[in-house]
């Protein structure tokens, strides 16, 4: 397979001369190597550009400033996809992730459709940090780990390889983090699409030269970012019951707000006002869900609104019987009448989701 390796870099002068140099050394086929500089006042880029010199291997995109990690890495793998890569392999410049776990990387990924280098898996682990550093660090992967409900460990670590099928599903330009929370992302968002993954365990070192990226900006955009994804998706999964719901709460206030009218103002027989208003209600409904709920599932005219009045004749039975019941025993008509809607409602989305506005093949 033919791999990448990306490196954002901004200031990495001191850095990236030896890294390059450890990468090369290992002389793996088929690997080459893409520095992103967001145009470094250290003179990064053009180190880059002298190694090049003597490398077929090396690649530099230089960009007009400095826009973020997040940016960079979709500056690069935008240039690798383009390029036919397989592969696009994530490391910091810094040298905090040893090239000597590019051979181990390079051959799981033959298996997975992504690989996490991670040091909260067993034999990994973080070197030269203080007690409180690590915590933070394991508290922030914990905290998106139990938010978004995945079983990756390293969330936030930076040191990863993906196929490029991935992708074809996973839309880069959409993935709108900036920091170190694009990693986190990036990695939901391929467990959400059911790629297969496997963590393998490195030695991340800290630093040596230079300076931190990370800042306050950094990590508030993780700590509030991973709860809206978790929502969003929430929402997205569950659309279609809410659209329901919607439609249906409005139903319930016509049915119930007309069968209060009759009663109260013209002084028509409960039960008689409850089928009016239900009816009513019903119509309501259905123009509601066919052409808003459930547009996207494949229209039977023929039959689907007889699907659709059977559905509701059942709840119009449940509503009449089970509000009759309510009054004998005492019940407020209302409080019964709330009550006994929430049950039609639950009955109506689950008989026509599955049956009346059931999805059918094209071809069908």
């Amino acid at each position: 397979m033919k791999s990448l390796i990306v490196i954002p870099t901004y200031n990495e002068k001191r850095n990236i001369e030896r890294l390059l140099t450890e990468i090369e050394r290992l002389t793996l086929p088929n690997l080459d190597i893409l520095v992103v500089d967001d145009n470094s006042p250290d003179k990064t880029a053009d180190l880059v550009r002298s190694r090049q010199r003597n490398s077929s291997r090396l690649f530099l995109l230089v960009r007009s400033a400095k826009q973020g990690l997040g940016s960079a890495y979709r500056a690069g793998f935008n240039w690798g996809l383009e390029r036919d890569y397989d592969v696009l392999i994530e490391m910091d410049a810094d040298l905090s992730h040893g090239p000597c776990y590019l051979p181990l990387i390079l051959e799981k990924i033959k298996n997975f459709d992504f690989v996490v280098g991670s040091r909260y898996v067993p034999q990994g682990g973080i070197e030269d940090w203080g007690r409180l550093r690590r915590g933070l660090s394991y508290l922030g992967s914990s905290y998106a780990r139990l938010i978004l409900g995945t079983k990756i460990k390293d969330l936030t670590g930076g040191f990863n390889a993906w196929r490029k099928e991935i992708f074809e599903k996973v839309n880069l330009n959409q993935i709108g983090s900036n920091g170190y929370s694009f990693q986190i992302e990036l990695k939901y968002r391929a467990t959400k699409n059911k790629f297969t993954y496997c963590e393998v365990p490195i030695i991340f070192k800290d630093r040596q030269n230079g300076q931190s990226k990370i800042n306050f900006k950094i990590i508030s955009e993780a700590f509030w970012k991973v709860p809206a994804w978790r929502l969003t998706d929430l929402v997205f999964k569950f659309k279609k019951f809410i659209k329901f719901c919607l439609v249906g709460g409005l139903g319930a206030i016509i049915d119930i707000g007309l069968l209060a009218f009759l009663v109260e103002f013209f002084a028509i027989n409960v039960q008689l006002a409850n089928v009016f208003s239900f009816i009513v209600a019903v119509i309501n409904n259905f123009v509601g869900n066919k052409y808003w709920t459930f547009r996207d599932q494949n229209p039977r005219q023929y039959y689907q609104f007889s699907k659709f009045f059977l559905v509701s004749l059942i709840g119009l039975l449940l509503n009449v019987f089970l509000l009759k019941l309510f009054i004998n025993w005492g019940v407020w008509y209302l409080s019964a009448k709330l009550f006994i809607t929430a049950l039609v409602v639950l009955w109506n989305f689950l008989a026509n989701r599955y049956w009346t506005f059931k999805k059918y093949p094209d071809n069908a």
